[in-house]
């Protein structure tokens, strides 16, 4: 591209000194408004920003002559190297900024079983084996050991990947019958994509098993989690995560069943 003649109105910068009159010099750095141009010889007439006792008579003018215009720079061209430097740095800055596009989109998830006993694990007359009245899984335990909490299996049963598996971290939450919040502490993202085999980017989600909460009580209850999704620097940097709050899902809770050893 062409280098653009300077012309009236410009405002320029001295890029090298300019030593051409006797006890006076233009200095590297200073900076001035192009007032006009001597059409026949091409000197260049500037009024300097900042004033020089040398100029007071001249109102802080001079002319400079044609051969030194090359040392003289537009600082439009200063300012379009800055405008690119801070496109450069901004730029990345921008894209991790709008980037809110969580690792999973979900729906249609499904509490399995449906319907739990907040006590799950029903004693077998005369053994130590337990069995569990939800799922009917059997497991054997010591004399005097107690049987897991009661819980159940978190599905997804639609998910989409976004294609990149952040970390981050998840809160869960379960609303009883009588508006009763029993909050889990946040903790790291822990659920599990199974991909379709026909559609990589399609699949369903588990997550690890939720877990009845004694206090609990019994009727309607709901499923709420929150995902706190950190897919870049910027993101950590400011602690500013994706925000992903999926659809809740209702289950029911009934009383305690279990038949304890005496």
């Amino acid at each position: 591209m062409p280098k653009r003649a300077l012309g009236v109105g410009d405002s320029i910068e001295v890029g090298a000194d300019i030593r051409h009159w006797d006890h006076f010099s233009l200095r590297r750095g200073e900076q001035g408004i192009i007032e006009d141009i001597d059409p026949e010889t091409g000197d260049i007439l500037i009024r300097l920003r900042v004033s020089r006792p040398e100029l007071k008579s001249w109102d802080n003018r001079l002319w400079v002559p044609a051969p030194y215009a090359k040392r003289l720079r537009l600082i439009r061209r200063l300012w379009l190297a800055s405008a690119i430097v801070l496109a450069v740095v901004a730029a990345p800055l921008v894209w991790f900024a709008a980037d809110r596009t969580p690792t999973f989109r979900l729906k249609d998830g499904v509490i399995e079983p449906n319907t739990i006993h907040k006590r799950q694990w029903q004693l077998e007359a005369g053994s130590t084996t337990w069995k569990n009245v939800d799922t009917g899984k059997e497991i054997t335990l010591k004399e005097g050991e107690k049987p897991p909490a009661a819980s159940a299996a978190v599905i997804w049963k639609w998910a989409e990947f976004s294609g990149r598996d952040c970390p981050g971290n998840t809160s869960r939450e379960l609303i009883d019958s009588h508006r009763n919040l029993f909050p889990f502490l946040t903790r790291a993202r822990a659920g599990v994509f199974h991909p379709d085999a026909k559609d990589s980017a399609h699949g369903y989600v588990t997550t690890p098993p939720l877990v009845i909460a004694d206090a609990m009580a019994p009727g309607p209850a709901v499923y709420r989690v929150t995902v706190f999704y950190y897919c870049n620097w910027l993101q950590r940097l400011l602690d500013w995560p994706i925000v992903a709050t999926y659809p809740p899902i209702q289950f029911e809770v009934v009383g305690e069943i279990i038949n304890e050893q005496p």
